[in-house]
């Protein structure tokens, strides 16, 4: 039941508002702490590939593009478990009743998510979508796909790696799934062609009856205003029966709020899911 409206779900920006400066502080602290740094062309610039410690002081080396972590991987015996709580967040799918066992994850980056799939559910197959065969180079050499393979040889079986436009992809395609995951991003800045309505159509023409759709939102507090989660939620409300907010920040990275925003035709009840009514939704994006 959808019971906040948008004065509700803005009580908690101050909060999140006060928590970026401290974020703000550990960011900087990271940033000075940053070493064995490596400069990587990509099909959208250059990527800094570093290593920074968490407040527990354990090793993490992030993937950085126009002042964003892209991804990020612990360097220890944890290198397939996902560093950003966003990241984690996308398991919510699997509190679903999927309908089948066929992922399929737009947006590699450093594969962090499809790592944690591979490692850990052999019963999935998951074809991941990257636009930029240099990044997926990237997460072989530094962020241990390759040995995510040497490591976990049925993960071979399982996992399709495919360079191509995640739009195009989904209009060419003709492969349905029980599960589709967007994390798609060109630094700071989502990829519009992605959130649009009419993207929104051509997933749910990929997926099969009873799926499930998941979405990363970065978001920034402006006031009281959470302008474009507003409009993504609005979007995909207007194509899919169901959406849900679900909430994911980190302490130590970013200054913006990450949402997850769940879609599907069957109603499905998610943990940590946050509340809404109309009053919360905006504008429906469409194509320029």
């Amino acid at each position: 039941m959808k019971l906040f409206s948008l004065k509700h779900i803005t009580r908690f920006i101050p909060a999140f508002a006060g928590f970026a400066l401290a974020l703000g502080a550990i960011a900087a602290a990271a940033h000075a702490r940053a070493k064995d740094v490596h400069l990587v062309k990509t099909a959208s610039g250059t990527a800094c590939i570093h290593t920074v410690e968490d407040n527990e002081g354990s090793p993490i080396r992030v993937l950085e593009q126009h002042g964003a972590y892209e991804s990020a991987t612990y360097l220890d015996k944890r290198r397939y478990i996902p560093v950003f709580a966003y990241q984690r967040a996308f398991d919510h799918i699997f509190d679903a009743d999927l309908p089948g066992n066929q992922l399929l994850m737009i947006g590699g980056g450093g594969y962090a998510w499809p790592k944690h799939v591979l490692s850990t559910m052999p019963e999935y197959f998951l074809d991941t979508v990257e636009f930029d065969q240099s990044i997926t180079n990237i997460a072989k050499h530094w962020f241990f796909l390759d040995q995510l393979f040497e490591d976990y040889p049925k993960a071979a079986e399982q996992a399709r790696l495919i360079t191509a436009d995640g739009r195009h992809f989904l209009e060419t395609t003709h492969k349905r799934y029980a599960a589709i995951v967007n994390d798609t991003f060109s630094g700071k800045e989502p990829v519009l062609s992605l959130a649009s309505q009419e993207a929104m159509l051509l997933v749910k023409k990929r997926l099969l009856p009873g799926g499930v759709y998941a979405t990363n939102v970065v978001s920034e507090c402006e006031g009281e205003d959470i302008s474009f989660l507003r409009s993504v939620v609005t979007t995909v409300q207007s194509v899919f029966a169901y959406a849900d907010i679900i909430p994911c920040n980190d302490a130590d990275f970013g200054l913006e709020d990450n949402y997850l925003v769940i879609a599907s035709d069957a109603q499905y009840l998610f943990s940590d899911a946050l509340p809404f009514d109309d009053d919360f939704l905006s504008n429906v994006l469409r194509d320029a």
